[in-house]
């Protein structure tokens, strides 16, 4: 079972449906493939903290992050919780880099 985890510390609407989009993005990839996965969608206080007790309540093997590698706004709101959470889980963590063919950037400009 793959769980998608989708997180927004921010009251802002238009970045709150960023992160809805790139969720939006994963799930129709995982259907397209035939896997198995359920989707939460929370607004934590801590995002590193909120991430590991998840991973710990769903037994997971594996935390999968996406890195925007850009300079927008989004990046520089995630790019310090993307590295406490590699320096701090028990867990393997693979930050990957958004492909452009997803990058959705500019949706909330």
């Amino acid at each position: 079972m793959i769980h998608v985890l989708g997180l927004s510390s921010t009251p802002l609407n238009s970045l709150k449906k960023v992160v809805e989009k790139y969720v939006n993005s994963t799930t129709a990839y995982l259907k397209s493939h035939h896997h198995r996965f359920e989707v939460d969608i929370l607004t934590p206080e801590n995002i590193v903290r909120t991430t590991l007790e998840y991973a710990e309540a769903k037994d997971a093997d594996l935390i999968m992050i996406m890195k925007d590698q850009e300079t927008d706004a989004s990046s520089i709101l995630l790019g310090p919780y993307t590295q406490r959470l590699i320096n701090q889980s028990p867990f393997p963590v693979l930050s990957l880099q958004a492909n452009e063919n997803f990058s959705l950037k500019n949706e909330y400009i």
